[in-house]
């Protein structure tokens, strides 16, 4: 939120149990231009702001995938993000 964004969107999400999280930010050509989180992290709400100052306009996609530390659960989701200077 919000989306198109100028220069900063907050990236929003919340996990049920203890999950090793890997939270990126990729260009449209899938290549990985920042890392957000690539750690364990406990069950709870999490908030992060992207600034792309640094990043020229166009569509970004932020991708997440959570594993659950017991190994029953895994999550994986990509959302497009616009950047309008």
């Amino acid at each position: 939120y919000p989306n198109p964004f100028n220069p900063a969107t907050v990236i929003r999400y919340s996990l049920p149990v203890k999950s090793s999280v890997r939270l990126v930010v990729l260009n449209v050509l899938g290549e990985v231009i920042e890392v957000l989180s690539g750690n364990i992290q406990e069950s709870g709400y999490y908030e992060y702001t992207w600034n792309a100052s640094g990043y020229s306009s166009g569509i970004y996609f932020c991708s997440m995938q959570a594993a659950a530390a017991d190994g029953n659960k895994t999550f994986n989701s990509i959302k497009k993000m616009i950047l309008i200077k």
